[in-house]
């Protein structure tokens, strides 16, 4: 396998218009030929991810019924289809499977298939929104509740259903299959059209090379739009992959290396390379699973033997900045760390200095999941060193209660720790059974592998008590006096007291996306993406902080919101609600967030790791490199 190593560029920037926030998610783009990422595919209902080589497979949803992943330009997003209630819905998450969120949320349509725009701003999908069959839509990457038709949405014969949508990276046609039953009961073939609907076009025909299989499927652009590569249906191993000109002209075979049921074909960032999926490809590199091909020597290599992966897409990591050198050194001075980090481009330099606050330690913890998957905690001061806790490949997720560590490790197991970072796990659920955990001083809880809430209090040998049945719950969050969780309907019902009182229901079904719980807060983001927060009693008002479309994840304490917006930005306020948030971060900038007392932690769109201790307007004290963090939890989240 040929690839390179770039440096990932993020898009920054966010305007201020008196209190409200004008948040779309913004992607830089990328330039092509690029270097290439992580592929994803989708296997069993879940949505994995593994390096350019095929090494560290990595599972990044558990929900059943996700399909279809597609890569945003710069990288920083994956969009995909998850069937929920028995329909699909749009969802957009982070490469490291964080912050999954529903932006298409239609009560009755069936929405399917979406990829980003070149600039990151809208997602284009089928759905069967209007009578008659799919047709494709776009809405803005942070959701709508009333996309734009693309295609049209009448006035075509039943089965010529519009599917498999990519908007090319280096333009701005969309690609796509329509069915044509004229051609034939189940025939399709494929067909280009603007962005706006208009200049729709047929770039296939009963003549073309493929054309007698009359079932021409899943084109995707080259990324410099000058190509477009389908599969061509024949059934069993007659299946052959094509290559033809953006206008469908000269469409040629890619030769076939004697497989069976060829499909699903991506384009690799660099454009050398065409990754697709088989069975029965003959040895030494053979078998069933994912192949990338060179269509210029045909030579091929396997890179995923999973028998169920399909729809595969390659993230591009390019899309580079002027030469860049950074340098960092290290000194202590009295006791503290001046961490000093000096950037060169070929226009700029700029040099910043972070002093880590010298207060601070006693109970506090900052966790961390690192690139390997490995779990580190540290104790105390910022400045002090990590404790590993988990080998490599054997950490998914993390939370932390004031003298607790809990940890889903690489099968999908719970363990949880208590005291001192040096003792052992006891195990809590076994293999496959952990979806979602939290943890407090006093309480576990738990969505294991069929979508059913536990929670246990006190000992850690203690049971579990049943919360919610199975498929019924999607989030769940606890302190050592409440109980938040969000249904399989997407409503939000918190209780407070024993494990054994009534939920107080506090949004309705379909209207709750995110949510946090405090001791004496409740915090959730609702179905259009704005931000609401109560105080005391559970009976009380929420009070708005954020309108829609401009929430994405929360995390509160008792004198801390913490929120990252719909274009990727980290905004926190301390004190009353009825105060005004700081931002933390740019656009693009902040992939998961964590709030403590007197501690904010945030993984920014590199997937570095900061953490800073005291007022808001303080800095950042670094804690891992670029790509080194998938998960945080800091004390009291």
């Amino acid at each position: 396998m040929r690839t390179s190593k770039s440096q990932r560029k993020i898009g920054a920037g966010a305007v201020l218009v008196g209190i409200a926030l004008l948040l779309t998610l913004r992607d830089a783009g990328a330039t092509f030929p690029g270097a290439n990422g992580l592929f994803a595919w989708s296997s069993n209902g879940a949505i994995w991810t593994a390096s350019p080589d095929g090494s560290s497979p990595t599972k990044i949803t558990m929900s059943p019924g996700d399909d279809h992943p597609a890569w945003s330009a710069n990288s920083v997003y994956l969009t995909f289809d998850r069937q929920v209630g028995g329909k699909g819905e749009i969802f957009t998450m982070f490469p490291e499977g964080s912050l999954q969120t529903n932006v298409s949320n239609s009560a009755t349509a069936d929405d399917r298939q979406p990829t980003f725009s070149p600039d990151g701003t809208q997602i284009v999908f089928a759905s069967d929104r209007v009578a008659g069959g799919y047709r494709l839509y776009r809405m803005p990457s942070a959701g709508s509740a009333t996309p734009t038709a693309i295609t049209t949405t009448g006035a075509l014969p039943l089965g010529s259903n519009d599917d498999a949508p990519e908007w090319s990276w280096a333009n701005d046609r969309i690609v796509f299959q329509r069915g044509v039953p004229a051609d034939g009961a189940g025939n399709t073939a494929i067909f280009s059209v603007k962005a706006d609907g208009t200049d729709l076009q047929r770039l296939t025909t009963t003549t073309s090379p493929g054309g007698a299989y009359n079932k021409l499927v899943r084109p995707k652009w080259s990324p410099d739009g000058s190509k477009i590569v389908f599969a061509s249906e024949a059934g069993g191993c007659g299946s052959q992959l094509f290559v033809m000109n953006a206008n469908g002209s000269s469409p040629a075979p890619v030769n076939k290396v004697g497989a069976c049921a060829v499909a699903d074909p991506a384009w690799s960032p660099s454009g050398t390379l065409i990754l697709f999926r088989a069975t029965a490809v003959p040895e030494p590199q053979g078998g069933t699973g994912l192949f990338a091909i060179d269509p210029t020597d045909n030579l091929f290599t396997r890179l995923s033997t999973d028998p169920s992966a399909s729809s595969p897409d390659w993230q591009s990591i390019d899309g580079p900045p002027p030469p860049t050198t950074t340098t960092t050194s290290t000194t202590v001075v009295g006791g503290s760390t001046t961490t000093t980090s000096t950037t060169s481009t070929s226009t700029t330099t700029t040099t910043t200095t972070v002093k880590p606050p010298t207060t601070g330690g006693g109970g506090s913890r900052f966790g961390v999941i690192n690139s390997c998957s490995a779990l580190y905690v540290k104790e105390g001061f910022l400045t002090n060193a990590f404790h590993q806790q988990l080998n490599c490949g054997d950490g998914r997720a993390v939370a932390l209660g004031a003298t607790r560590v809990g940890v889903v490790n690489g099968c999908g197991s719970f363990y949880v720790k208590q005291g001192e970072l040096n003792t052992s796990y006891p195990q809590q659920t076994g293999c496959g059974d952990t979806q979602a955990m939290a943890v407090s001083a006093d309480r576990v809880g738990v969505i294991n592998g069929c979508g059913a809430g536990y929670v246990k209090q006190g000992a850690l040998n203690s049971p579990f008590s049943l919360q919610l049945g199975c498929g019924d719950a999607r989030a769940l969050a606890v302190t050592d006096n409440r109980l938040g969780v969000i249904n399989s309907c997407g409503s939000f019902y918190v209780k407070e007291g024993a494990l054994t009182a009534g939920f107080n229901q506090q949004t309705v079904c379909g209207d709750a996306r995110a949510m946090a719980v405090s001791p004496n807060r409740v915090a959730v983001i609702n179905s259009c993406g704005a931000l609401y927060v109560k105080e005391g009693a559970l009976t009380n008002p929420f009070q708005l902080q954020l309108g829609c479309g401009d929430g994405v994840a929360v995390a509160i304490t008792d004198n801390r919101v913490g929120v990252i917006t719909g274009c990727g930005a980290m905004w926190v306020k301390d004190g009353a609600l009825t105060n005004g948030f700081t931002q933390q971060t740019q656009c693009g900038d902040a992939r998961a967030i964590a709030v403590a007392p007197n501690r904010v932690a945030v993984i920014n769109g590199c997937a570095a790791a900061y953490v800073k201790e005291g007022p808001l307007n303080g800095p950042f004290s670094f804690q891992l490199n670029c790509g080194d963090a998938r998960s945080i939890a800091l004390n009291g989240t």
